[in-house]
């Protein structure tokens, strides 16, 4: 009977290197700065299914307001705005 021990090893040899090379891929990724690219990516209203609308037309479709997206005003501390034209990120919850 053959033993076992030769293919453990050259299974543990694949994943060992297997691992090593998404941790160099993440690192090239870190530092070649495309991190940028993808944290504006996850900000867009779009990414998150809402669309860029006035506050007081999310606030009457019961719509779940996103802060912190590229609608314009949204980074805004107090969302509670006299300005009905207060740009939100609004996702419709149906």
């Amino acid at each position: 009977m053959k033993s076992k021990k030769g293919e453990s090893l050259s299974m543990n040899t694949i994943v060992i290197a297997a691992i090593a090379l998404t941790v160099l891929i993440v690192m090239i990724i870190i530092f070649t700065g495309k991190t940028k690219d993808f944290v504006i990516g996850t900000k867009s209203c779009e990414a998150k299914k809402g669309s860029c609308t006035p506050l007081l037309d999310c606030k009457n479709s019961d719509g779940i307001i996103h802060r912190n997206t590229n609608c314009k005003d949204n980074n805004a501390e107090e969302l509670e705005s006299t300005n009905d034209n207060f740009q939100v990120c609004c996702v419709d919850i149906m």
